[in-house]
Parts: structure tokens; sequence; C-alpha cells
């Protein structure tokens, strides 16, 4: 039994070198920070919980239409998926934001919520960059007007990528693209030595267990 329980050890110590995912620290990561604490505008009279502005957004970068926009009910559109403030982009216009510097052989995943607007289609494009250059484009399924969804992107860096700028781009094919809740996460992928090993470390584990049922 106690060859079994160091094996165990081992194998755990092992495995703790496999890969696991990090949390990218992403600034202002569902748009509730607003420049000067408010949005400016108010959205019509018949809305007067709908709010928007175009101002800087902190801790992002924008060009053409974007901003940042309570809904406030308005045409049926429910609120944001966290807190009561969402990131939008018109098409043309685009949000994005710097979160990290590539490091090689290592798998980068990006997850926002993306609204389908109750009164336009789904517009919301969520990509990867690195050095600008569109790396993944997320994916997700269109749930129907009204409702929010989570669309999902990931990549593998080479040793190519290394020290390339990792970014999030935000932006609308057509209309506009409504966005929440981004989050980011990368993980390294392990060596094949270390790989091979974990495996041997398991073919030992099975051998020492089938001496000791003897």
């Amino acid at each position: 039994m106690k060859i079994v329980f160091l094996a165990w050890v081992v194998m755990a110590t092992l495995l703790s070198g496999t890969a696991v995912a990090a949390s990218i620290p992403i600034q202002n990561p569902s748009f509730e920070t607003m420049l000067g604490g408010s949005l400016p505008e108010v959205c019509s009279p018949t809305w007067p919980n709908c709010w928007f502005g175009q101002n800087e957004i902190p801790g992002w970068s924008k060009s053409g239409v974007a901003g940042q926009w309570i809904t406030g009910g308005s045409s049926g559109n429910p609120p944001a998926s966290s807190g009561i403030v969402l990131g939008f982009a018109n098409a043309g216009g685009s949000i994005w934001q710097d979160i990290a510097l590539a490091l090689p052989d290592t798998t980068y995943y990006l997850y926002v919520d993306v609204l389908h607007r109750a009164d336009h289609p789904l517009a919301g494009v969520v990509q990867l960059q690195l050095d600008g250059v569109v790396v993944a484009t997320a994916t997700g399924t269109d749930p129907g007007p009204g409702v929010w969804s989570l669309w999902a992107a990931s990549y593998r860096t080479t040793g190519a990528d290394a020290g390339k700028t990792l970014t999030v781009l935000l932006s609308a094919d057509q209309d506009q693209g409504d966005f929440d809740r981004v989050r980011a996460y990368d993980a390294a992928i392990p060596e094949p030595a270390s790989t091979a090993l974990v495996g041997l470390g398991l073919v030992c584990l099975a051998g020492l267990a089938r001496r000791q049922s003897r």
C-alpha cells in the first residue's frame, strides 16, 4: 500500500504540470465603469430609463460609432447580462482592448456574451487578434431576438507568435453589435516529453496496483 500511495503522489506531481487555464485580466469587462460615472444621452422620452453614450469607454479603445448602453427595456431589449451597462458597436465601428503579450505554445480562450437585439438582427462579431491580425473569430448559437448568448473563440500560439500583442476586438457586421461580460483565459500546452512521462507514470501505477492486489 505504501508503494501505491507514493506512486499516486508522484503522479499528482506530474499531472500538476499539465495545462491549467488561468484567467487573463480584462479592464472594465462588463462595461460598468462609465466616463464621469454616467451616460450622457437619454434614448427618447418614450424610454426614460434608456441611456447611451459614445464617449471614451474606460479600459477600452474604440473607433467609429461605438459606446455604452443601458437598455432600460427599450423596444423590448433585455438588461445587460452582467450589471446594467453593455458595450455596443455599430457597423463600421469597433471596441478593442490589448490584454496580453502572447506566450509560445499556449492556447488562448475568449468568451463574450452577445445580445441578439429585440429590434435588430444578430450582428455582434467577437475576435482575437495578434498584432492587429485576426487569428480567431468566436462562434455561438443564436437563441433568437431579445436574448443573450455565449460566444467563444480560441487560438493556439506557435513559437513565432511569442511577444505579439493579443487583442480582444468587438465589432458589428451590420446594424449594431451588443456585448457584455468579456473574459479570457490562457493554458500552456504540456511539452511532449511531459505528456509521455505522465503516460509512463500511469502504466507504472497500474502495474503496482496489480502487484498489490495479488
